[in-house]
């Protein structure tokens, strides 16, 4: 599942939580290959999806951590 930046707006939180939750799980109990869910700068906790590099950019907040 592909998820553009809109996802990570404050109205769509609580949604966006239940439906990972829901998605996750229903694949698990298919038996098939596990759902991915892909999103774009913030949207979701780390390690809860596959964070979506466009151009190979990322915007960091920090100048520490442009020099790491």
């Amino acid at each position: 599942m592909y998820f553009d930046w809109w996802i990570g707006q404050p109205s769509v939180r609580a949604d966006l939580t239940r439906f990972a939750s829901f998605y996750y799980n229903s694949s698990l109990q298919k038996g098939g290959p596990v759902g991915v869910i892909n999103y774009k700068d913030y949207a979701m906790q780390e390690n809860s999806g596959v964070l979506d590099i466009e151009r190979g950019q990322l915007f960091w907040s920090s100048p520490a951590l442009l020099a790491d």
